[in-house]
């Protein structure tokens, strides 16, 4: 592993100069990176660049960044400038650190996240972020967040499917949002084990959670503050401190809840057909949501 990937803030103003003068006069669809490239190159599959921000400068606005190996691509990045990074069959594509602030789509794509010492894997401050079929692992160093989702003004949307974030010392995803701003994640097919917490939310960060793992996390698998909202349909909720954690802000439907030490602590509701088996303690009873309903007038 060359580089460890933390993400975080402070280099906003540096880097989107970087990113300003890197733009050539001219654009393509797809453009590379590589371990071995030069930020003087082209930017080609035969020339490829060493950093992400000079390859958008050629690829222009929406289009693709390529991965031919591991490499330090994201040393010093951020973004205001919608892209794809792709890094379909890299075995590692890291860096060291960069916060994500954008006003547009940034994709992450086939892309693993090795912290090793460091403390953020990634940190959304802004714009509509999205992972799919990426790994988050071994961010250990004080606070362990994987992806701290904490944006700073405005709308911003977190969008996680298909991936896998595990052994991290702290939170898998922290989701936290102040006042005035808005903020929503949802998850799919995504497996939260082995962390501090699973996922943890804050006031003011409404969360879905969809088809997912949320397993051996030590201090508890959903996490939410008064004021947040998380909805897990579908998923498992297994081997846990505790299995969801909340006060009176996650609502559970169609889950399976096992092997938890406790079940769950704190007022949660229930849109009902949740299966609880060989939890330690069933800890607080669940609150039934809405009214009881024939089959064909169901919610």
């Amino acid at each position: 592993m060359k580089k460890l990937i933390n993400l975080v803030a402070g280099l906003a103003a540096t880097a989107l100069l970087c990113v300003a003068s890197a733009s050539p006069s001219y654009a393509t669809t797809t453009t590379f990176v590589s371990g071995g490239g030069s930020d003087g190159n082209t930017c080609s599959r035969l020339s490829p660049c060493a950093t992400i921000f000079r390859a958008i400068g050629f690829a222009g606005s929406g289009g693709v960044v390529s991965c031919l190996d591991e490499g330090p691509y994201f040393e010093g990045f951020v973004t205001t400038i919608p892209f794809t990074l792709d890094c379909r069959g890299v075995v590692y594509a890291v860096g060291s650190s960069f916060t994500l602030s954008v006003n547009a789509v940034v994709t992450f794509r086939h892309v693993i996240f090795d912290g090793a010492v460091g403390g953020i894997g990634v940190q959304i401050q802004g714009g509509k972020v999205v992972f799919e079929d990426c790994t988050f692992q071994n961010f250990t160093a004080s606070p362990g967040e994987a992806i701290q989702f904490a944006p700073s003004s405005g709308q911003a949307r977190l969008f996680v499917t298909d991936s896998l974030i595990h052994n991290n010392g702290g939170v898998g995803i922290a989701a936290a949002v102040p006042a005035g701003v808005t903020g929503s994640v949802v998850l799919d097919n995504v497996r939260l084990e082995n962390n501090l917490y699973g996922i943890a939310v804050t006031t003011g960060t409404s969360v879905v959670i969809n088809r997912s793992v949320v397993s051996g996390n030590s201090t508890a698998g959903v996490e939410g503050d008064g004021g947040s909202q998380i909805v897990v349909n579908n998923s498992t909720i297994s081997h846990n401190g505790v299995g969801a954690q909340g006060t009176s802000s996650i609502r559970l439907s169609n889950n399976d809840i096992a092997f938890n030490n406790t079940a769950i602590s704190g007022n949660t509701g229930t849109f009902g057909n949740n299966r609880f088996s060989g939890n330690g303690s069933p800890g607080t009873p669940l609150t039934p949501l809405g009214g009881a309903s024939s089959d064909f007038g169901q919610q």
